[in-house]
């Protein structure tokens, strides 16, 4: 347990030292694996380790067929979706004619949760600062989509 400890913190502390370009600020576990096989194969069997990542095929959600959410509390439907290899969700709601109004996305820059109890989506502002995007996605019951930790009231924060 010690070494995985290390490993994680480890990650975290030379992480900005170690990274530059569009990821700085972010090492990939995987970097660590040549000189510490052992603990990177460990490590990344614990939920700890499948937790933060890229978008992509690890992520189990369904971004193609059960991927809409209605939050009746605030109105509004979210659809999360693909689009040029990235993965992103969005947000409407309807106006009285029946067309789509207020709507608004942002792309899913990480995933946060190994999923054995729930993901939360992050985006990345220009800023460099993460925001947890509203709808998250919990496996129960063969998984589903809801409002992420803080989100299901009727004035969430949003996006």
């Amino acid at each position: 347990m010690r070494g995985v400890l290390a490993f994680a913190l480890a990650s975290l502390v030379l992480a900005p030292a170690l990274s530059q370009g569009e990821d700085a600020g972010y090492l990939e576990a995987s970097a660590c694996a040549t000189c510490h096989s052992g603990i990177y194969e460990s490590y990344r069997r614990t939920g700890m380790g499948r937790s933060f990542y890229r978008p992509g095929s690890a992520d189990a959600a369904d971004f193609v067929r059960n991927n809409t959410y209605y939050h009746k509390a605030s109105d509004e439907h979210y659809t999360m979706y693909e689009r040029g290899g990235r993965r992103y969700q969005r947000r409407h709601q309807v106006a009285p004619g029946g067309s789509e109004t207020n709507v608004f996305e942002m792309e899913i820059d990480f995933v946060l949760g190994s999923g054995s109890h729930a993901r939360s989506y992050l985006h990345v502002t220009p800023a460099g600062q993460l925001i947890e995007l509203p709808v998250g996605w919990y496996p129960e019951n063969g998984g589903s989509w809801a409002m992420s930790p803080g989100y299901d009231r009727p004035d969430h924060m949003d996006f």
